[in-house]
């Protein structure tokens, strides 16, 4: 997950701060939720009171009239019966079926009168806004046909939809206005369902979210931020409601009568519509699919690339008290073409730092929201100010958002590998360094100028190597092995040199790949990196700036923030390695120690029979002794007896037919027999 800094936080809290800072002149209250790809936020502040003339402070509780952010919820919507076949795209036969209106629904000339259309409409024309449909406070054609009476888009009557003719012949332009309206009238029709019934049931319940409704409820209407109108100069006051309706009726016949605008119904926390700025179409919090994945990349592809100049044909002040004039909808750099997807602009990057694939829209009291899925942010500003394109919420809006991305990009990963270690997970180090104060307004280069002493670390893996060749390494000192040798890494000296006088890029995020053994050797050579698939770096300072090859993680471009999500899993995932390879050891060590046990228990055994046996040789001994003293005894006491003949003394001549017995054996101390008779000291005949 990504994690700004404090130093970062707390510029952009400053930021909000200071823009309301003068509740009468500058913003008087003002809600800002920042969140990253995961869902959480990464950013969340609210500055100023509730209203001009109030005294309480502006809360994330506070509920704002989203106005116009309504129209991604309902594409949403219409798109969720898209895909269950409900709706299509491109029928504008089951279109004129559901909405016969849009059959006989003329278009308005330039001289006040109407003319037959030329082709039918579809719902992709309506949630692209080519069906030809406008706003009377962005269109003067279109005002001064209303007039006597006029029309009120907010008025909460179906009446002031359904009476507007077209402004454009369908298909032939681009025109902002109440497409999106008449895709909410579509999708009532075809589900039998009040628009605000569908959203609940489909998105609000299935994203968790509580405090988000058309029609609010009590509680959210005691925590309803005021509506607050500038006057031409500069000084603001609080006003009624645009939307009032929604917000007096009570009974269910004044609900049901109450027009549920699909283009700008909607009230809401910020931190709940955040949640409806999906992930690829599964809620990040709760993990509930909205939308199928292919289908979120249709609302983010362009739908109209025949119109690639529309921001720039220009808005109108047709009502001054509700919009001021806006010759650019969202000037670029170099003035690409531009596009729009299913409910919303499509800039094509911009001067903060986007994406070129970032999508956005407004809200007509000055909210403006975001989505770039490739670098994994959204938000949205929130105000409630009138008229529309107020220059103090621009400024604050431009300001946070760069600050935002210069934060994203300032985050590099440096990653040194040292080629003469290469025998297992602990030779990769990353030292993940954050700039908080980027000089250039985009971009941060970090340049690490310094290695650990050498000595040191070969040092340190002599010690590693001989430890693990003892076979009984314990946990305890590899982890501490391992952490100092991170440590030698993460303190090499860092400079931090700010590169002004290069361009701008659109991703600056960077991943330097070193060699700590020869850094200046860095080449194609080495496994771990690649220039082959890589274009020219951007200057010379950058030469060393290459691509590292994790296994799984094959690009062929430089790298961008997105990528940094990828490298970090699978960083991850080579330290779980590294656990395994540690769990291993530990086993190991531990059978060791077992079959030690086991053999010194053997050897303690043999030692108390080896004491046994000891034993019983001193009473061989012993015995073998006094043996000897009697055979002596025996002898001496023979040698005084008379000899007569051979027969007195037990001999028998060969005549005589007898068996000769066998002695007996006498065991010795070294295993000799002794033979009976051996131990006199002489033989009693010869």
């Amino acid at each position: 997950m990504v994690q700004f800094s404090t130093a970062v936080l707390d510029s952009l809290r400053q930021t909000v701060d200071t823009a309301c800072a003068d509740p009468k002149l500058d913003i008087p209250g003002t809600t800002v939720v920042v969140v990253g790809r995961d869902g959480k936020e990464l950013f969340a502040h609210c500055a100023g009171k509730r209203g001009v003339n109030s005294h309480e402070p502006m809360t994330q509780d506070n509920i704002y009239w989203i106005a116009s952010c309504t129209k991604l919820i309902v594409g949403i919507a219409c798109l969720q019966l898209v895909e269950q076949g409900k709706l299509a795209l491109d029928d504008s036969n089951q279109l004129e079926k559901l909405c016969p209106e849009l059959k006989s629904v003329k278009v308005l000339q330039d001289d006040g009168t109407l003319v037959e259309k030329k082709r039918s409409i579809t719902l992709r024309m309506l949630l692209n806004h080519t069906a030809g449909f406008g706003y009377t406070f962005f269109n003067e054609k279109l005002r001064d046909y209303s007039f006597p009476i006029g029309y009120d888009e907010f008025s909460g009557s179906i009446y002031d939809i359904l009476q507007q003719p077209l402004v454009n012949q369908p298909g032939e332009a681009w025109q902002y206005g109440i497409n999106i309206d008449w895709a909410g009238i579509a999708l009532e029709r075809v589900t039998g369902k009040s628009l605000n019934e569908f959203l609940h049931e489909n998105i609000f319940k299935p994203l968790g979210l509580s405090d988000i409704s058309m029609i609010p409820t009590k509680s959210m209407k005691s925590k309803l931020a005021y509506m607050n109108q500038r006057n031409p100069d500069g000084s603001l006051m609080s006003r009624d409601h645009l939307l009032r309706r929604p917000l007096v009726v009570e009974s269910a016949e004044e609900i049901s009568s109450c027009f549920n605008s699909g283009g700008a119904g909607c009230f809401a926390k910020p931190r709940d519509y955040c949640r409806t700025l999906l992930n690829n179409g599964v809620s990040p919090t709760t993990g509930r699919r909205i939308l199928a994945e292919a289908t979120v990349e249709e609302m983010f592809r362009n739908q109209i690339k025949e119109f690639p100049n529309f921001g720039a044909q220009g808005i109108p002040a047709s009502k001054p008290d509700l919009t001021n004039a806006i010759p650019d909808i969202y000037p670029v750099p170099g003035n690409p073409p531009q596009g729009w997807g299913l409910t919303m602009m499509l800039p094509n990057g911009g001067a903060t730092g986007r994406s070129t694939s970032t999508g956005f829209w407004a809200g007509l009291p000055n909210l403006w929201w975001w989505c770039d899925r490739e670098k994994g942010v959204a938000g949205i500003i929130c105000t409630q100010i009138l008229p529309f394109a107020d220059a103090k919420v621009l400024g604050m809006w431009v300001d946070i958002e760069s600050k935002i991305y210069a934060a994203l990009g300032a985050m590099a990963l440096i990653i040194s590998v040292d080629s003469t270690m290469t025998r297992n997970i602990s030779e990769l180090f990353v030292v993940i360094i954050e700039e908080e104060e980027a000089a250039h307004p985009y971009i941060s280069f970090l340049q690490p100028v310094a290695t650990p002493n050498a000595d040191a670390l070969d040092n340190l893996d002599d010690e590693r190597r001989g430890t693990e060749q003892e076979g009984k390494s314990n946990s305890g000192n590899w982890r501490k092995k391992f952490a100092a040798f991170e440590n030698a890494v993460a303190e090499m000296k860092v400079v931090k040199n700010q590169v002004n006088n290069l361009p701008e890029f659109a991703t600056p995020t960077k991943i330097a790949v070193r060699d700590i053994a020869s850094p200046e050797k860095t080449t194609a050579s080495s496994p771990l990196c690649s220039f082959s698939s890589l274009p020219t770096p951007p200057d010379k300072q950058m030469a060393r700036f290459v691509q590292f090859k994790f296994s799984d993680l094959g690009l062929n471009r430089w790298p961008i923030a997105s990528d940094c999500k990828a490298i970090l899993d699978s960083i991850k995932r080579l330290e779980e390695q590294m656990e395994t390879v540690i769990q291993s050891q530990i086993k190991i060590s531990d059978d060791f120690q077992n079959v030690k046990d086991v053999v010194e228990g053997m050897l303690d055994e043999v030692d108390g029979q080896e004491n046994v046996v000891g034993t019983l040789k001193d009473r061989i001994d012993f015995m073998e002794e006094r043996v000897m003293a009697l055979a002596k005894e025996i002898a001496w006491k023979k040698s005084d007896l008379p000899v007569t003949d051979a027969s007195a003394c037990g001999h028998v001549t060969a005549a005589e037919d007898v068996t000769p017995k066998t002695p007996r054996p006498i065991a010795s101390r070294n295993n000799t027999t002794i033979e009976k008779g051996s131990l006199t000291e002489g033989r009693c005949c010869e």
